[in-house]
């Protein structure tokens, strides 16, 4: 994972150097020109110098004199080469510096005439070396250049130790807390003791606020949960009355099947009697309309036979008394 230290170290590394590039360039023409400018005026110093102090030299021909002037401004950094001629362009005398010619693009010829009372009395021609403050700019460049790493490690350094205390340890503690709590094992009663002024102070508040409200609602799930249960337990306790209610109601359900079953049984036997009882009442009313064809039959013999009333009343009596049994039967019946 990518830190915000080492994000933030990149960022400044890449703005810093940027930055430094810009001026230090900005910087390094600015001398170059100066330099530049400052080698320009040494130049005419040093010609018009020369033109003033080697005119007793040339016109007396004094070569003596003439190469040891030539020898000290030979050892003029911006110098390379210096000779002397005479009116008559005869060389009087020509001193080089011991260092390296320079290059054509990096020497600048100057002719320089020798003039006395008004009057021409030689000529020189100078070898000035162009590149005489390139050790000066590469001193500079090598100065910037250490400058340049000496900024950005302490800028480096700076930004490390401000982000490390003032941002990356505070952050890191409020991501400590947010992974215990989503671990499921954190304190939803501790806070943060981040006490500073600034957006770290800010979400350090705003941390705490949220773990006081997540604290209020969890308490009040709590609080529900338990509610809940209890309210389980008496729909628990409820539902075995019920079970047990329905279990007797059950048994009772069973004894009323058991009992109907048996009231089936003495339907069908009262059924059955009450066939018999059909049968007999049907018998008993053939035998009472054959009684009543006998009875009938006897009121015409009786009528037919008046005058054996006498003879038949005993049988007719008994008739009656059979008459009254069948009919007591009949009642019985009914």
């Amino acid at each position: 994972m990518n830190s915000i230290t080492k994000k933030s170290m990149l960022l400044l590394s890449t703005v810093s150097l940027l930055i430094m590039v810009i001026v230090f360039s900005a910087s390094y023409i600015f001398a170059r020109g100066y330099f530049d400018d400052l080698l320009a005026g040494e130049i005419e110093d040093s010609q018009a110098t020369l033109a003033i102090v080697l005119q007793e030299p040339i016109f007396s021909y004094d070569k003596e004199l003439i190469g040891n002037i030539l020898s000290a401004f030979v050892m003029r950094p911006h110098i390379h080469k210096i000779s002397a001629y005479d009116h008559r362009d005869q060389l009087l005398f020509e001193k080089t510096e011991e260092a390296t010619r320079p290059e054509n693009s990096e020497s600048i010829v100057k002719e320089v005439l020798i003039n006395l009372n008004g009057k021409s009395v030689g000529k020189l021609d100078v070898i000035f070396r162009a590149d005489s403050n390139d050790t000066i700019l590469t001193a500079v460049q090598s100065a910037f250049i250490v400058i340049a790493i000496i900024l950005i490690l302490g800028l480096q350094l700076t930004n490390w130790l401000a982000l490390s205390k003032l941002v990356v340890k505070p952050l890191r503690t409020v991501g400590d807390a947010l992974s215990v709590i989503a671990s499921g094992g954190g304190d939803l009663t501790s806070r943060l003791t981040i006490k500073s002024n600034d957006e770290i102070g800010k979400l350090a508040d705003d941390f705490n606020h949220f773990i006081k409200e997540l604290h209020t609602i969890v308490t009040g799930v709590v609080e529900v949960a338990n509610e809940v249960n209890n309210t389980s337990n008496t729909i628990i306790g409820s539902a075995s009355k019920n079970v047990e209610a329905t279990q007797l109601q059950l048994q009772e359900t069973e004894l009323a099947s058991t009992a109907l079953s048996e009231m089936s049984l003495t339907t069908n036997e009262i059924a059955q009697n009450a066939s018999h009882t059909a049968k007999s009442t049907e018998t008993c009313s053939k035998l009472a309309q054959t009684g009543s064809d006998v009875v009938n039959d006897t009121v015409a013999q009786i009528n037919s036979l008046g005058n054996d009333m006498t003879v038949t009343a005993a049988r007719i009596s008994e008739l009656r008394d059979k008459s009254e049994s069948i009919v007591s039967v009949l009642d019985v019946i009914k």
